[in-house]
């Protein structure tokens, strides 16, 4: 049985995320507005996503001595050699070299699948998941610049550094996937942004109205106006034990199966700290919750799972990590509004015994891959079919 964790939110996806003109509560969370207790149709409405860390991070002054050295042998055999590749994919558009990150530039972990590293105010996060390392994220201090509107009477430098072939040649590089042209979007930053002559690139599915980082084998780049790299984001592409994912090649849909879980897991998470450490369907509709509309099938499993989905939409950002990518029978709601029982794969159950305090009860599993998330987060592959 293998535990795997996982999150990956980087500060300038916030630029590519959809912006919706709606109502909100107090709180600014969705909205459910329920007829009745069976009721099919639910008012859903969006706010841009609050992107928040519920996880302590350790950081590097609560490492022990013997912490630290086991560190540096993990940082040796593992990150050292993704971050090369990484930066060998990337060259001459890095802002600083792979021998200028060390096991000495620890600045957090994420319990033990996301490491941060300082280099002269560059942050570099590695995540590792079933052994195998890959670079998640890479922030400059020019980043802020990419959430800053254009200095009025800035003259607009809408010229950009970067073309679509050395996009593809570099991402390719990276992660061992071919994508095509049409897969590629560049946009100047120098029209409505304080990074004049600077270029956002995002890579893989189109957007979709939502978050962008959700999607399979996505990723998100930030150049500067000298072509060197300001932001990265791999968030689609994930690594595994499987030898060709440790390449660079495709991720198995398998691993999707099981990030799409963690996302949920930690979406359902980050709602209940609104939410007096509640999951949706133990709050009341009245007060942003479904627990009116739970109805739980002889199995213990909530057959309006839906609902409760709908109502954390916020956190989870994008219906597509609602279906198991192996689940062909199913496929993702255009939007949350459409949301119906068709568009969702994984099992949801609920109760008042499933909630974080209770970390061993299961809170949803995939009936395609046997994929179980547990109610603190944690995934187990493969344990319930």
């Amino acid at each position: 049985m293998k535990a795997t964790r996982g999150i990956g939110l980087l500060a300038f996806t916030l630029v590519t995320l959809a912006t919706f003109i709606s109502k909100q509560d107090n709180k600014g969370r969705l909205v459910l507005s329920v007829v009745s207790a069976s009721a099919q149709e639910l008012l859903v409405t969006n706010t841009p996503t609050r992107l928040r860390n519920l996880l302590q991070p350790i950081k590097v002054a609560d490492l022990t001595g013997a912490e630290r050295a086991e560190l540096a042998i993990h940082f040796k055999e593992k990150f050292k050699p993704a971050i090369e590749k990484w930066c060998k994919a990337y060259e001459g558009h890095v802002p600083f070299r792979p021998e200028d990150v060390s096991s000495e530039k620890f600045s957090e972990r994420l319990e033990n699948y996301s490491y941060s590293f300082v280099i002269d105010g560059i942050k570099l996060t590695i995540h590792e998941i079933n052994g195998v390392a890959r670079v998640l994220e890479m922030e400059t201090p020019a980043a802020k610049t990419l959430l800053q509107p254009r200095k009025e009477g800035t003259v607009p430098n809408v010229k950009v550094s970067i073309t679509s072939d050395e996009v593809i040649r570099m991402v390719t590089a990276d992660t061992g996937i071919e994508f095509k042209p049409e897969q590629v979007s560049i946009e100047p930053t120098g029209e409505t942004r304080a990074l004049n002559g600077g270029a956002m690139v995002e890579v893989g599915r189109p957007r979709q109205g939502i978050s962008f980082f959700a999607d399979k084998n996505a990723l998100i780049l930030a150049f500067g106006a000298d072509g060197m790299l300001v932001g990265y984001g791999g968030f689609g592409v994930l690594p595994t034990n499987n030898s060709d994912s440790a390449l660079g090649k495709p991720v198995p849909q398998t691993v999707t199966c099981v990030r799409n879980l963690l996302q949920i897991g930690l979406s359902f998470r980050m709602w209940a700290g609104d939410n007096q450490d509640e999951y949706p369907f133990n709050i009341s509709t009245k007060e942003g919750g479904t627990k009116e509309l739970c109805r739980l099938g002889k199995d213990g499993f909530d057959l309006n799972a839906g609902f409760h989905f709908q109502v954390a939409s916020n956190e989870l950002n994008n219906p597509l990590v609602l279906v198991c990518p192996q689940d062909t029978s199913r496929k993702p709601a255009r939007d949350w509004v459409s949301l119906k029982t068709e568009n969702v794969t994984y099992r949801l159950r609920s109760g008042t015994n499933i909630n974080e305090a209770s970390p061993k009860t299961i809170l949803a599993v995939c009936p395609i891959d046997g994929n179980t998330l547990w109610s603190d987060g944690s995934v187990t592959e493969g344990e319930h079919k």
